[in-house]
């Protein structure tokens, strides 16, 4: 949906992504980021049918050491981990300003191109 062709990647023939992150809507909430080997969450739930949890301070999870997402860096190791909200604040600016002037579409709405 961005324009940037991940096919070589999916098909085999390139060992690395063409982006370094992944942002997780649903809905109109982001509820993670996973940036290389970090992923933070804003959000969660349990299941389907479950509450939604807000997260005071997003958790942080290092998926390469930790792909299950069971040791949480924050509340483990303290703050030592901050820094990756600056990347992850310059991705979620980027795609804020992008969806600005590109805005989503509405359904049902006649969509007649951006100008």
């Amino acid at each position: 949906m961005d324009g940037v062709s991940q096919t070589d990647f999916l098909l085999g023939n390139q060992e690395s992504s063409n982006r370094e992150y992944v942002v997780t809507f649903v809905g109109p909430d982001v509820w993670s980021v996973k940036w290389r080997n970090m992923k933070v969450h804003f959000k969660a739930a349990e299941g389907t049918y479950s509450i939604v949890q807000t997260f005071t301070f997003p958790k942080v999870y290092d998926i390469k050491n930790d792909p299950s997402e069971n040791y949480e860096l924050w509340g483990n190791e303290g703050y030592a981990h901050t820094w990756v909200m600056e990347p992850v604040s310059k991705i979620l600016d980027s795609l804020e300003a992008s969806m600005v002037k590109f805005r989503n579409i509405a359904p049902g709405e006649e969509f007649e191109g951006y100008k």
